[in-house]
């Protein structure tokens, strides 16, 4: 979906829209299930961990990853 960094920074400045979901944190894998399913559903997408509403580039803790 993205070629490459500037393009996905980009992206992330137009915020969110019907392809596109961000995600502070990463979230319960039920409520996932649930974001990859509506994805699925529609025309397909694309959900950023670690960007928050703002549109602000956070990242997400290792441990995080690791749980």
């Amino acid at each position: 979906m993205f070629d490459n960094l500037i393009e996905l920074i980009e992206k992330i400045h137009l915020g969110e829209d019907a392809t596109i979901e961000f995600k502070k944190a990463l979230p319960h894998r039920n409520s996932l299930a649930d974001e990859i399913a509506a994805f699925a559903n529609a025309r397909g997408g694309v959900i950023l961990i670690g960007v928050d509403d703002n549109r602000e580039i956070v990242g997400v803790d290792q441990q995080e990853l690791d749980r």
